[in-house]
This record gives C-alpha cells, sequence and structure tokens, in this order.
C-alpha cells in the first residue's frame, strides 16, 4: 500500500528568463515505510551502505591552524558536473545519505566530494573548533578547491538537516563565494531554528534526542584542547537545547542558544540569495517543522518541493530515495 502522490507547491519564476528545473514528483511513501518517523529511520533500521571505490582524502589547512578534511571521487566515466555533499548534525562525510548520494552521482557522471564539517568524522583531530549551523563559511575552501581543480566543470552543493541551514547561511552571507556555484539543493533543512528545536525537543521525539545527544557529547570529548568546563557542560547536558546553551552558542560567540537560533534561522532571509537554489522538504518531518516553508518568501531563482510524506531526510519512494533523484535531475537540467 502507497500514501496518496506528494503535491508540489507552483514553482516560481523563471530563472534567468528560462523555465525552471522540471523535478520529479515524489511518488509517495512506499509501504512498510509510512509515516514520518519510519521514512526518517528506515537506513538506520536496515543499516548497510552502498559500494564506493576508494575516494582521496583531501586535507586543507585553515589560517587559524585547523585542517579541513574531505573525500573526493573521480566517477569512471567522463565528469560532466561537481558535486559537493555536505552532511547534517552528528554526522560526517561516512554518513548513510552521504554514501547513497555519492553512489547515485558518480554514476551518473559526476566528480564529488564528501565534506566533513569543521570538527566531523576525520577533521575532529585537526580542529579545535567545531562546525554549527551559523558556520557554512567552512564549506568556501571546499567551493575554492574543486573550482581550481575542475574550472570548466559547473559546481553544485548539496546538503542536509542542519548542513543545509550552514550552507545556506553561507550563500546569503557570501553571495561573492557562493558565486562560484551554478546551484544549491538543501534537503530537511530547519529554517527556522526556534521552532525547530520546539519540535525536536517534543515528549514523542525524546529517544531522538538521546540519540543526538550522545553524539555532540562523544564530539565534545574528541575535541583537542577544548575547555574542561565545556566538556563537562556537555556532559551534563539533557537537552540539545544545554548542549547549544552551555557549549554551542558561548563557542561561537552567542550570547546563549537562543540568540544562536535567531541568528542562524533562515526563514525571513529566503528571498536574498540569487543562486538558484532547490529547497526539499516533507509535512511529516518529525523534527523539523514545514511552517517555515508554508510561509517562506522565496526569490525568482527559487524551487520549493513541499512533499506530501518523507520524514526527516527519507523519501522512500518505489523506486528508492527519491532525494536523490530529485536533486541530480536539477542539476541536470540547470547544465545538461
Amino acid at each position: 500500500m502507497m500514501s496518496a502522490p506528494a503535491s508540489t507547491p507552483p514553482k516560481s519564476a523563471a530563472l534567468s528568463q528560462r523555465q525552471l528545473p522540471d523535478i520529479p514528483a515524489y511518488e509517495g511513501e512506499r509501504w512498510p515505510w509510512v509515516g514520518g518517523d519510519l521514512q526518517t529511520l528506515r537506513d538506520w533500521m536496515i543499516g548497510g551502505m552502498p559500494h564506493l571505490a576508494e575516494g582521496t582524502e583531501l586535507i586543507l589547512p585553515q589560517e587559524d591552524g585547523d585542517q579541513l578534511t574531505g573525500i573526493y571521487h573521480h566517477p569512471e566515466r567522463p565528469a560532466k558536473a561537481v558535486l559537493l555533499i555536505v552532511h547534517g548534525l552528528g554526522g560526517s562525510a561516512q554518513s548513510q545519505h552521504v554514501a547513497f548520494t555519492t553512489s547515485a552521482a558518480l554514476a551518473a557522471g559526476y566528480v564529488v566530494m564528501r565534506v566533513n564539517l569543521r570538527g566531523a568524522g576525520s577533521s575532529r583531530p585537526l580542529c579545535r573548533q567545531s562546525y554549527n549551523a551559523r558556520r557554512g563559511v567552512d564549506i568556501i575552501p571546499f567551493i575554492e578547491e574543486m573550482k581550481r581543480r575542475h574550472s570548466d566543470l559547473p559546481l553544485f552543493l548539496a546538503a542536509f538537516s542542519l548542513g543545509g541551514t550552514a550552507a545556506l547561511n553561507m550563500v546569503a552571507e557570501a553571495p561573492d563565494k557562493a558565486g562560484a556555484l551554478s546551484g544549491m539543493i538543501s534537503v530537511s533543512a530547519p529554517l527556522d531554528m526556534v521552532a525547530s528545536n520546539r519540535q525536536f525537543h517534543l515528549m514523542r521525539n525524546r529517544p531522538y534526542v538521546r540519540y543526538i545527544l550522545s553524539a555532540l557529547q562523544q564530539l565534545a570529548q574528541d575535541t583537542p584542547d577544548l575547555a574542561p568546563h565545556y566538556v563537562e557542560a556537555a556532559l551534563r547536558a539533557r537537552t540539545i537545547t544545554d548542549f547549544d546553551e552551555y557549549v554551542t552558542a558561548p563557542l561561537a560567540g552567542y550570547q546563549n542558544a537562543q540568540a544562536y537560533y535567531q541568528a542562524a534561522s533562515m526563514h525571513d532571509r529566503l528571498a536574498d540569495i540569487s543562486l538558484p537554489l532547490l529547497l526539499i522538504h516533507a509535512d511529516n518531518d518529525p523534527w523539523i517543522p514545514s511552517a517555515a516553508y508554508r510561509h517562506a518568501r522565496l526569490g525568482p531563482n527559487m524551487q520549493l518541493h513541499l512533499t506530501r510524506g518523507g520524514g526527516h531526510v527519507g523519501f522512500h519512494q518505489r523506486h528508492g530515495r527519491w532525494y536523490i533523484k530529485a536533486l541530480l535531475s536539477y542539476c541536470d537540467q540547470l547544465h545538461p
């Protein structure tokens, strides 16, 4: 049994006087993965990863002494474009959604760079600082490196969950650097961080909170030279709000968690972005409310696909993961 087909809002105005890409519709949730929670948890419950040919780890030294890392892959066929992939909260370049997107993109002829945000994955022992929803500028060195290596190819950015929020902040605040991109895709990103934090901490989501908080506490323990009082605060935290109040916010220069959430939120600033942008979100995401998407003011180069069903970075339909098909179709049509 399959849920009703997804509804897609009307597209925005023409992109550079051309029709916006025609994104395939979400077929609907595939039984038995019906409902936001099962869609969200499917890959975690089933496990497994696609087979990927070994990539090359790139290390990008930064002026502050930290070193960013990513995994670089080249397709077996002639390359037609480059795709940067940014993981979500508590994840890394090794996350399942990153790996499955990488596999499909390589098969489609894309060069892929799997990004570790600052302090994630293999960059953790090389970084004294850590990523957050406002620190999208750490994606810029990867953009510059890929343009240096592949100046003749269009470059796209696909970012997931909190990584999507960070990427949107980068695109809005560094348009000169983001101008090297041919387009961006955001999947399940919290646009309104205040509302998202409120929903994430509903009683029903307590298992999710414990899981993500455990990953964040481990990151704090593994951070080189982190002041002991921050590690102690991380281990005392009982919610993500606690962690952000006493660790994330002060380390990022904010007075408290509320100030950090407000500064990172993008729901009122989307129209400032001129880059071609595809926003993907599900109306039953158990973590991220859809209201910010429904009321967002979109610019003329933006498309929103707010699907009926799909969970958080789920979108499992009869024929695979719809978000992968959607983002590759988007890139292919922008630069056929």
